[in-house]
C-alpha cells in the first residue's frame, strides 16, 4: 500500500474514532488479518441524498399548493362595489353590494338596543360603564353630550346615594323624523321608561323621550356600521 493511500485510511480512522486513536492501517502482502475494520466512505453521500430528497418533496408540495391558491383566487368571481359620500362628496367606504345596505328597520332596532345599553347602569360600576360607551358615538363631543343628558336627569345621583341598579324598556316603538341622504343621518325618537331597584326597593318607573341623531359610519367602527352622533333625553312630555 502507498504512503499516500495508508495516510488517507489513516485520517478516516481518525474522523470515526477521533484523533485520539491509536488504530492505524496496517497492510501486509500476504496473511489473513484476525479482525478487520470497513471504512464506509459513502454515509455522508447517502445522508446528503436522503436530505435533498426530503427537500425536493418538501418543495414540490409547495409549489403544488401555491398553483391550486393561484387558481382559486384568480378564479374568483368579480366583485362589485358602493361607495358612500360625506356632504363634502368625500368617498367614506366602499362596501361589496351583495351586502344589503342599513334599512330603516335596521336604524330603529339599533335605537333601542342603544336605549337599553345607555341606561343600563349599576352604582357598582356606572362610572366604567359609561366610559367604556364612548366607542358607540361618532365623535367624543357627541359622548360628552350623553353624559351631560345623564348627568341632568339626576338619575346617576339617586343610583350612587340610595345603591340601585336602573334599567330601561321602550313603551313605545322608535319613530324615524327625519333622514338626511347627504350625510345619512337618521334622527330618532323614542319614549321609554327608565326603572330603578336594588334590594327590596323598585320604582314604578319615569317615562322620557330620547332624541338622537344616528349615522352611517364605515363597518370598521361596527358591524353595523352605524353610530350615534347625538343624544339628548328629557322627562316625556317635557321641553
Amino acid at each position: 500500500m502507498s504512503s499516500e493511500k495508508e495516510n488517507q485510511y489513516n485520517e478516516e480512522l481518525e474522523l470515526l474514532f477521533g484523533a485520539k486513536t491509536n488504530l492505524r492501517v496496517a497492510h501486509k502482502d500476504t496473511g489473513v488479518y484476525p479482525s478487520q475494520i470497513v471504512l464506509d466512505r459513502n454515509a455522508f453521500l447517502r445522508r446528503l441524498n436522503k436530505v435533498s430528497l426530503g427537500f425536493a418533496v418538501f418543495l414540490g408540495l409547495v409549489v403544488v399548493s401555491l398553483a391550486i391558491g393561484l387558481n382559486i383566487s384568480a378564479n374568483r368571481p368579480v366583485q362589485t362595489l358602493a361607495y358612500l359620500l360625506d356632504s363634502k362628496n368625500n368617498m367614506t367606504e366602499l362596501q361589496p353590494t351583495n351586502i344589503p345596505s342599513v334599512t330603516d328597520e335596521d336604524v330603529m332596532i339599533f335605537a333601542v338596543k342603544k336605549v337599553k345599553q345607555f341606561h343600563k347602569l349599576s352604582f357598582t360600576d356606572y362610572i366604567e360603564h359609561t366610559v367604556s360607551l364612548e366607542r358607540e358615538f361618532t365623535t367624543h363631543t357627541a359622548f360628552e353630550n350623553y353624559q351631560r343628558s345623564l348627568l341632568n336627569s339626576l338619575i346617576l345621583t339617586q343610583i350612587r346615594d340610595d345603591r340601585l341598579s336602573s334599567w330601561a324598556e321602550p313603551s313605545a316603538a322608535p319613530e324615524i323624523i327625519n333622514f338626511n341622504e347627504d350625510t345619512l343621518t337618521w334622527q330618532v325618537r323614542l319614549n321609554f321608561t327608565w326603572y330603578m331597584g336594588g334590594g327590596k326597593q323598585q320604582t314604578n318607573g319615569r317615562e322620557y323621550t330620547v332624541d338622537f341623531l344616528i349615522k352611517r359610519v364605515s363597518r370598521k367602527h361596527n358591524e353595523k356600521g352605524l353610530a350615534v352622533d347625538a343624544y339628548f333625553i328629557k322627562p316625556f312630555g317635557g321641553e
